[in-house]
Order: structure tokens, then sequence, then C-alpha cells
């Protein structure tokens, strides 16, 4: 599942049980971030990534099922079931 950061220890979140979690960022590149931000994974990842470069991101996790929850949704989730993601 893919959520904004002020996802993290809401309520929302926690009907879903025991979860590992991840943040994917620039930002990830300095040394320390992981551990800073309190995170089980870290993903070099800009925020400001291109379209081309998203979908590769999101094609290359082999999930089954892809939740958007910010930015273009609509769109991007029209273009994933045309491309059977």
């Amino acid at each position: 599942m893919i959520a904004p950061p002020s996802a993290g220890g809401s309520t929302w979140m926690r009907r879903f049980g025991d979860y590992s979690d991840g943040f994917a960022s620039g930002w990830m590149r300095l040394r320390g971030t992981r551990r800073r931000r309190g995170v089980d994974r870290g993903f070099i990842l800009s925020d400001h990534a291109d379209w081309p470069g998203l979908l590769w991101a999101i094609g290359q996790t082999g999930a089954e099922r892809v939740m958007v929850t910010h930015g273009s949704v609509a769109v991007l989730v029209r273009h994933l079931r045309e491309q059977g993601a």
C-alpha cells in the first residue's frame, strides 16, 4: 500500500494490524535518514519522479494490487488498468 507520510500511526493504518513500513524519497540517499524517520525500509525514489519512472517503479514492485491515494489518481489508475497491473 502506498500512503502519504501523514498516514503513519493513524487509526486508518492501525486497522491493518502489524505491518512493516517504508519511506520512498530522494532524501533516502542521505546516511541515517531511514533511522531518523523510524521506518523499516527506505527506498531511494524521488517524489518528483517523471511519469515513465513512476510507472516503471510500480511495475518493478510486482504488486498484484496498487492503491493510489495522492496525485492524479484517476489518470494513474486508468493507465495501470490498461497495462494489466
